[in-house]
């Protein structure tokens, strides 16, 4: 009987992770080059008719790049049931955390995409969806210098979120990290305005109302950490 339960609960986990993960990593692995490549293209375009089917009867799609354990796309999903959101994480067991989140709560508006952010933005997303809100809530600072080469929110990065925003849609950026918010996403952002037009009154704000708070955030300023806030607008 223990083990009856055991399968049983096993073939409901894979039902969940199946409605709500779309993996886009599972390409990578063993074999040639040619092989690979097919791998990833092939990948690339379950992913698309995944997304295709699912926001179909919706005229607005939001996205979080690195939604972590899903708590600020699920809430968002739950009161905004006419909006579907799409998340993009890097961390499969935070992907599961978010599906187990969605599905407790029987969340239909909602996926996440196990995966690397650059690339889907860049070969999956890239002239075939257009957002009317993305949301980049505490990325990595990497703050070892040698490391600095791969924060996220550089020029090129900026640029491909323009592409895939819908005219006058809106790009949040978030950071706990003094330096990274201050040195790097403010100066980065400000020298796109080509692209991207600011709405608050300053580079950046410590208090944004009605933003819904990340696990990390609510962390971050029970140590008393002050938060940087940056929205943008594609102009």
């Amino acid at each position: 009987m223990h083990e009856e339960n055991k399968i049983r609960n096993e073939k409901l986990d894979n039902q969940i992770i199946d409605k709500y993960i779309l993996n886009m990593s599972s390409a990578f692995g063993a074999g040639d080059i040619t092989d690979i490549q097919n791998k990833i293209k092939k990948s690339e375009e379950n992913i698309k008719t995944n997304i295709n089917e699912y926001t179909k009867n919706y005229n607005k799609i939001e996205l979080e790049i690195g939604c972590g354990y899903g708590k600020f796309l699920v809430e968002h999903a739950i009161e905004r049931e006419d909006v579907y959101f799409i998340g993009i994480e890097s961390n499969y067991k935070a992907c599961k955390k978010l599906a187990s989140k969605a599905s407790k709560r029987n969340v239909e508006n909602i996926c996440v995409i196990f995966g690397d952010a650059q690339h889907i933005i860049r070969d999956v997303f890239y002239k075939n969806y257009l957002f009317d809100t993305v949301y980049i809530n505490f990325p990595d600072p990497w703050p070892k210098k040698r490391h600095n080469h791969r924060r996220i929110v550089s020029m090129e990065f900026i640029n491909n979120i323009h592409k895939i925003l819908k005219d006058n849609g809106l790009l949040y950026v978030v950071s706990d990290y003094e330096e990274y918010a201050k040195e790097v996403m403010s100066p980065n952002l400000e020298a796109s305005s080509s692209l991207f037009k600011n709405t608050l009154e300053s580079p950046w704000t410590h208090h944004l109302e009605n933003y819904k708070q990340t696990l990390y955030e609510i962390k971050m300023r029970e140590l008393g950490k002050e938060i940087y806030y940056m929205v943008y607008q594609k102009c």
